[in-house]
């Protein structure tokens, strides 16, 4: 019986300090550094805890080609970021990452356990916008990046590893506290009716 293996993508924010529009910027700059981070910690801690060796090493080929491509883009292009700190906008690194992460996810495990993973992925494009660090043009380019270079080398999981209802899952919880306080879980938890 092939299986569908469990994922739980769990991402918990907490909401932005009161403050004004700059500190609500900064949470917002600091929870999406903080999904940048834990998208692919989770999607590769998935990979181990599910003994998925041949889904680990899709993961990685797909993550080291986005990491070269997104960095040689920003050397070759040059662009001015929008806040003006330097010339490397294009494409957006935070996004290109994300969204590696999220279509591994996606493309390896189903679409019930990558709708998650975009929502956060989305959420990265939208602080770097945000943050006046992208242009939207920059985290599209970005986005468009990542999905490309997990498709290349990721395929769907089709062994059977005994799910169903009760199967174990990894779970992924963030937490951004006001004042930047990250706090973050990786485990197994049971799943509920699967």
């Amino acid at each position: 019986m092939l299986c569908r293996v469990p994922v739980l993508l769990v991402l918990l924010l907490a909401a932005a300090p009161a403050g004004g529009v700059r500190a609500q910027t900064g949470a917002v700059e600091r929870a999406g550094d903080v999904l940048m981070g834990a998208l692919p910690a989770g999607a590769f801690a998935a990979t181990l805890a599910e003994q998925d060796w041949t889904g680990s090493r899709q993961f990685l080929l797909g993550f080291a080609t986005n990491a070269l491509a997104t960095r040689g883009l920003k050397l070759a292009v040059g662009r001015r970021r929008p806040d003006g700190s330097d010339h490397e906008s294009f494409p957006s690194g935070h996004t290109s990452i994300s969204f590696q992460a999220a279509s591994f996810i996606h493309l390896r495990y189903g679409s019930e356990y990558g709708a998650a993973a975009y929502l956060a992925a989305a959420f990265v494009g939208f602080s770097r916008v945000h943050a006046r660090k992208h242009f939207v043009s920059d985290v599209v380019a970005g986005a468009a990046l990542g999905v490309l270079s997990t498709a290349v080398f990721t395929r769907r999981r089709r062994e059977a590893r005994g799910g169903g209802p009760g199967a174990p899952a990894l779970g992924l919880a963030v937490s951004v506290r006001p004042g930047g306080a990250v706090r973050w879980w990786v485990g197994r938890v049971r799943g509920e009716g699967r």
